[in-house]
């Protein structure tokens, strides 16, 4: 599924397999493309507005 979420409170930090971190926080929107290889991680409560598609081939 492709998602796209715009953080309302809090912060997420997503790894990507490279190694390369990319932080987000309050106020921040991110596309996040079906696939990604990326796994993402929160030490605090967060709450955002997201949107989710579902891709078929």
């Amino acid at each position: 599924m492709n998602e796209f979420m715009h953080l309302l409170a809090g912060g997420v930090r997503f790894a990507a397999p490279d190694g390369s971190v990319l932080s987000v926080g309050t106020g921040d929107a991110l596309f996040v493309p079906q696939g990604a290889p990326i796994g993402w991680e929160s030490s605090e409560r967060v709450a955002k507005f997201y949107v989710s598609q579902s891709v078929q081939a």
